[in-house]
């Protein structure tokens, strides 16, 4: 699929020290002047601009997963990884980089789904028996292996790559799953567009509320060291500690990340990285290099931190190719018109039809936080698109012409 955005990779890292070593950690107590800051796009090699998640496999390279495809980088450039494109020679766009416990890397894209590649074999499919199983999100689990939110339902990947259905995970099924994360009463937490809930089980429970937690979209969490729950999103940042919910800040943010050394950093969507340890916060912004507003992609590798940046603090654009295998286009539309019919969120626009003829399922999503999103569906190559352009209050005439901009030129690779 094609997309567009600006967007560029920065590098944070402790000014005059050599490259770290795997145990190294940014150090919590140096200020934000003292770091440096590196800036790549794709001017410099990277496949797209637009970063979706970053990794680090066992032999040190960074793993950067675009809207079109997912390159290495050894240091000095960008490589396209071999094998995770289609055959035609079109690249697809990747969702994110996980590095699996035997060291291999998994990378969500499009179409083929959850795939497992090293440096030294070519993909395959993450899951033994599996041939195609589109991931949105994965966290670690306890004991080993990692949980997977797939577009059916909830999984548990144990070692050797063996893929487990977890009974009551169907409830995850069909959920924009932003975040992911394990507690240690066997439970998880989700982020998700219409806020933060509970999996323990059974059905989906809506946790936010009942924590004191805002309205609005959860993009991220974390745990940090002490045992507290990071929440980032529209509403700011939130920590859960002890039965206790504290607002830290209230910039909206995209992105969370716990370091080695036990600082806790936040990607804030205004074009700041920010950081708290020991009670004191400090961040990152313009004046030290950081441009740009922040995507959610947030890494520490053995040499600093990773974020990737881009445009409109107040548009986002999100893009889906799921597969609909063989069920018929007509039951496919059926059930998102149902979908639209039985939500009170969701409110039907006049349908139109795409550039190449094919007829578009228009609705408008109204999540009570003041945003809305505006989406497209159609099937198209046995494929369900969609195309949401979600804002923070109504859409301005700009906004609404890069939405224009971002419907019209999404294109299905190597589908023909």
């Amino acid at each position: 699929m094609r997309a567009w955005r600006r967007l560029a990779l920065v590098v944070l890292a402790c000014a005059g020290l050599l490259p770290a070593t795997p145990s190294r950690a940014l150090d919590p107590e140096m200020r934000a002047a003292h770091y440096t800051v590196t800036r790549w796009s794709a001017d410099d090699g990277l496949p797209h601009s637009q970063i979706h998640d970053i990794g680090q496999d066992p032999d040190g390279f960074l793993w950067v997963a675009t809207w079109e495809g997912t390159a290495r980088f050894d240091g000095l450039g960008f490589t396209p990884v071999r094998g995770l494109h289609e055959a035609a020679g079109g690249r697809l766009a990747s969702r994110l980089v996980w590095r699996d416990d035997d060291g291999s890397m998994l990378v969500a894209i499009d179409g083929p789904g959850l795939l497992r590649a090293s440096s030294d074999r070519a993909p395959g499919p993450a899951c033994a028996g599996t041939a195609e199983l589109p991931v949105a999100r994965i966290a670690a689990a306890a004991g080993g292996g990692a949980w997977l939110a797939a577009a059916d339902g909830l999984y548990r990947l144990r070692p050797g790559g063996r893929c487990e259905r977890v009974p009551g995970g169907e409830s995850l099924a069909g959920r924009a799953v932003n975040a992911l994360l394990a507690q240690d009463d066997g439970s998880l937490w989700l982020g998700l567009p219409r806020g933060l809930y509970r999996w323990h089980g059974g059905p989906l429970e809506a946790l936010g509320e009942g924590l004191g937690l805002p309205p609005g979209e959860v993009r991220a969490l974390a745990r940090d060291a002490r045992g507290a729950t990071w929440i980032a999103g529209e509403q700011g940042v939130w920590r859960h500690l002890d039965g206790r919910l504290d607002r830290m800040r209230g910039e909206r943010a995209e992105g969370l990340l716990v370091d080695r050394g036990g600082a806790v950093w936040v990607a804030a969507t205004d074009g700041m990285v920010l950081r708290y340890w020991e009670g004191r916060w400090d961040q990152l912004g313009r004046g030290e290099g950081v441009v740009g507003y922040a995507t959610g992609a947030l890494f520490e590798d053995r040499e600093g931190l990773l974020l990737a940046t881009g445009d409109d603090p107040d548009l986002r654009i999100r893009l889906a190719a799921d597969p609909v295998f063989t069920v018929p286009p007509e039951e496919v539309e059926a059930q998102i018109h149902a979908m639209i019919d039985t939500d009170d969120t969701l409110h039907p626009l006049d349908p139109e039809r795409a550039a190449r003829g094919l007829q578009v399922i228009r609705y408008r999503e109204t999540p009570g936080d003041g945003s809305e999103v505006t989406w497209h569906t159609w099937i198209e190559d046995a494929h369900q698109l969609s195309v949401g352009c979600h804002t923070r209050t109504e859409p301005t005439l700009p906004q609404k012409a890069a939405c224009r901009m971002a419907f019209d030129s999404v294109e299905l690779l190597g589908a023909h």
